[in-house]
């Protein structure tokens, strides 16, 4: 039986659990997917890449709905 041991050319093992699409992120959140490019370039929500495509970590996520203000307009 054949081994597998880790090498420097190896990626390092991605938990994909612990990740967010752009997508799945706004749902959790119940806001816009424009709304969590805003969080992502206002620094509100952290992002990792993975072969090219930004991810929202989970934990920004939690972080974010914890803190968040609520929006939309005031009520008169």
């Amino acid at each position: 039986m054949e081994t597998m041991l880790p090498c420097a050319d190896m990626p390092p093992i991605i938990n994909t659990r612990s990740l967010y699409t752009v997508n799945a992120a706004a749902r959790a959140l119940r806001i816009t997917r424009q709304a969590v490019w805003l969080a992502v370039s206002a620094g509100r929500l952290k992002t990792t890449k993975v072969a090219g495509v930004e991810f929202i970590t989970r934990e920004s996520v939690q972080e974010y709905r914890r803190t968040r203000h609520p929006g939309g307009r005031p009520k008169r």
